[in-house]
């Protein structure tokens, strides 16, 4: 647990907060629509929605978006255990070696470092993996800064789909003949987002977990959408339309690289654990 303000609540919570509401407040930006308020004031709300947006996107995100690339989102295939596995190039086979040596001496823990990744092996590695983490830490938190940037990277990602839901309601809402009938699709969407919230408080298992996040972001989704059209001009030119939809279109680009910079900094936050280790005593100092 965190338990002060630091670069971890910048990283994963208040920039991808603050991406959100940039893609929800650039439509009414574009459009000329001000609201009067003091800087400060301003300011001061703008962060703390920010703040509350990004726990609320990242709560979501962590179950639905698991930072390995494992299509059966197996536990034991994390970057922190595939990495050891013998074809796996992200550390030297010297380099393996010495961890194997290493963390026995230092926990008692057998890496199997000439085996690949299975349920067993796996999870003796992430125990190692977190084990040897608190090791790093205490000397310097350098590793932990690439924990913060993949997970502002996911952060990233679900923020710019949010904002991709609100701006093509926002470009299309001139084109509904009665944006009343918006209104059950929004209602909806937040009762199904309160239901599936909800039913994360009860002990779910993993892959049943990760449906009920997705389709919390799935419903919020929906939401934005609806919203958008609620709170989009009645009226837009064909050209105003179009820059609104390559505008979302943007977002879909980007969170595409986003999406894939998440996994290449989760795994470089597995490497760089792993090698800092490395680097300490390969037998563990003595307790004074």
């Amino acid at each position: 647990m965190i338990e002060r303000f630091n670069f971890y609540d910048v990283y994963g919570y208040l920039i991808p907060g603050v991406v959100l509401l940039l893609c929800v407040g650039l439509p009414s930006l574009l459009s000329g629509t001000k609201v009067e308020l003091n800087e400060w004031t301003a300011l001061i709300v703008g962060v703390v929605v920010a703040y509350l947006a990004g726990h609320l996107i990242q709560t979501m995100a962590a179950t639905a978006m698991p930072s390995s690339r494992d299509p059966g989102r197996r536990p034991w295939q994390y970057y922190s255990a595939t990495i050891l596995n013998p074809e796996s190039s992200g550390l030297s086979a010297k380099t393996k070696d010495r961890l194997q040596e290493s963390i026995q001496s230092w926990f008692g823990l057998d890496l199997s470092i000439g085996k690949p990744s299975d349920e067993t092996t796996g999870a003796v590695r992430q125990d190692a993996f977190l084990l040897a983490r608190r090791v790093v830490n205490a000397a310097s938190n350098y590793s932990e800064q690439f924990e913060g940037i993949y997970v502002m990277m996911r952060g990233i990602t679900v923020a710019l789909w949010l904002g991709i839901a609100f701006t093509l309601g926002w470009a299309f809402a001139s084109r509904l003949p009665d944006r009343n009938i918006m209104l059950p699709l929004l209602f909806g969407s937040i009762a199904a987002l309160l239901a599936r919230s909800i039913e994360q408080f009860y002990d779910m298992s993993g892959h049943d977990r990760r449906a009920a996040s997705i389709a919390c972001i799935a419903a919020l989704w929906w939401s934005l959408l609806a919203a958008g059209f609620l709170l989009g001009p009645k009226s837009m030119a064909p050209n105003e339309v179009g820059v609104f939809l390559a505008i979302a279109f943007a977002y879909l680009v980007a969170s595409l690289r986003f999406w894939n910079s998440y996994y290449f900094f989760a795994e470089q936050f597995a490497r760089s654990v792993w090698l800092h280790f490395a680097a300490e005593p390969a037998v563990r100092p003595k307790q004074a």
